[in-house]
């Protein structure tokens, strides 16, 4: 986090959560001045997010794709609920924000999750 305070976004970024490979997600205040902001100095990855061109989701060594797809969808959301805990004190949009989040995951987690219209379970 200290990288965003030096940038002057502390106050708009509200959690950093690292999920491996070089990315973070970022919890960034919701407004579109923030938003546009915060993506100047940061590359929006959403729209590869959970997709086969993610490399949080690239095969490991060893393992099966649904295995390690599996492995990283643990991996990521053990740290959004490390990061939860971290948090000194949470605005209840934030405590949603990472609830919704570790939600979608464990849904994931327990479904037949396709990705790029390929089951990987």
């Amino acid at each position: 986090m200290d990288h965003i305070k030096r940038d002057g976004l502390g106050t708009m970024v509200l959690a950093v959560i690292a999920l491996g490979k070089g990315q973070y997600d970022l919890a960034v205040v919701k407004s579109d001045i923030h938003l546009d902001l915060v993506a100047s100095y940061y590359h929006d990855m959403t729209h590869f997010r959970l997709k086969s061109s993610d490399p949080l989701l690239a095969p490991e060594v060893g393992l099966s794709v649904s295995d390690s797809i599996s492995e990283a969808l643990n991996v990521i959301r053990d740290q959004y609920i490390l990061a939860k805990k971290e948090q000194l004190s949470l605005d209840g949009a934030l405590s949603v924000w990472f609830d919704e989040e570790i939600g979608r995951l464990e849904q994931l987690l327990s479904s037949n999750y396709y990705i790029d219209n390929t089951p990987w379970k």
